[in-house]
């Protein structure tokens, strides 16, 4: 056998090699994970399990295609974003970031009640891990994160909500729900877990003669309904974490004073009752030891112009509480 002989012998070998190697790949058998939503499972009786351990969350990788629901970016981070001192700029707001891009919209009439917060799906809030569901005040949380730049959790939320069945306007609507339960599943697909933090709303509140028994019944029936959701995703049923936090009352150091005394007199009634009320429902049990209120969380909140919205710093140290998470 000549020289050349062997030499085409050897480039052919080289050849078989090389298309071998491309024919199989390594890993080619790994099944992509979907993070797309998932249908409601219709088994039954499948064993509860334990959540995981809290881990970040992560979003789903970026496709040519952007969910059409997705407003344009938040502003970059920044350590503090310009001041909300009045009611007046959150109407500002309303007409120059909240309608239209899907971040804020009216639910039925056009204007200040009425209107709810969602964050998009395609968002990093949405998939966060975390879920705040109230009423306005958890409006100003949902626009306080967008101001600056953050994506602790998604906020769905209605201004002048109440959970009382029959006042108007509804923080738990069905499409409330439906979303928050949409959000739930998809927060379980990107990261395996879920808390949401569940706001009372001083709308059902009776500052005048404590009457609160029905107030807070409808609180915790709201609450037991988002903690009766459940996903079943590779074999395992996951609920989400619900825990409950109490609200704060008026501003105390405006001209109002006298006003402001009478409304806060029963607060602290209303959330220590509230408490209870968690602590004695089978749903809300298991996480009864992390109920709050937002005057542990802030140490007592500032307001707004209004007096009874919540202020930045409060704001802040609600979004760093929520961030901080259960573990």
């Amino acid at each position: 056998m000549n020289r050349n002989t062997i030499k085409i012998l050897c480039l052919a070998a080289a050849l078989l090699l090389a298309a071998y190697g491309c024919a199989v790949k390594p890993g080619s058998g790994n099944v992509d994970v979907q993070t797309s939503l998932l249908p409601a499972p219709e088994t039954e009786n499948v064993p509860v399990s334990e959540p995981p351990v809290q881990t970040p969350c992560t979003t789903a990788e970026p496709t040519d295609e952007a969910p059409t629901d997705a407003p344009t970016e938040a502003p970059q981070p920044r350590e503090t974003p310009e001041p909300f001192d009045f009611i007046q700029d959150y109407f500002d707001w309303v007409g120059e970031i909240g309608y239209p891009e899907g971040l804020y919209g009216p639910i039925g009439e056009s204007g200040r009640n009425q209107n709810c917060f969602h964050t998009p799906r395609g968002t990093e809030g949405y998939t966060s891990g975390s879920i705040v569901i109230g009423d306005s005040r958890c409006c100003q949380l949902g626009i306080y994160e967008y101001r600056a730049g953050r994506s602790d959790f998604a906020a769905f939320a209605v201004w002048g909500g109440h959970y009382v069945h029959g006042a108007k306007p509804q923080i738990m609507t069905d499409e409330l729900m439906a979303e928050a339960e949409n959000c739930f599943r998809e927060q379980i697909i990107s990261c395996g877990r879920c808390t949401i933090w569940f706001f009372a709303t001083v709308n059902d509140y009776d500052q005048a003669n404590n009457a609160n028994g029905g107030n807070i019944r409808a609180c915790i029936a709201a609450a037991e309904g988002l903690a009766s959701m459940e996903f079943e995703l590779d074999g395992r049923i996951y609920r989400p974490r619900v825990i409950v936090i109490g609200f704060d009352g008026w501003r105390s150091d405006g001209t109002d004073s006298a006003f402001a005394a009478a409304f806060n007199r029963f607060v602290a009634d209303y959330n220590s009752a509230l408490r209870t009320a968690v602590e004695n429902s089978a749903l809300l049990l298991e996480w009864a030891e992390y109920f709050t209120t937002v005057p542990e969380i802030t140490g007592g909140a500032d307001f707004i112009d209004d007096g009874l919205h919540y202020g930045d710093r409060t704001l802040l140290a609600i979004c760093d509480f929520i961030a901080g998470g259960t573990d």
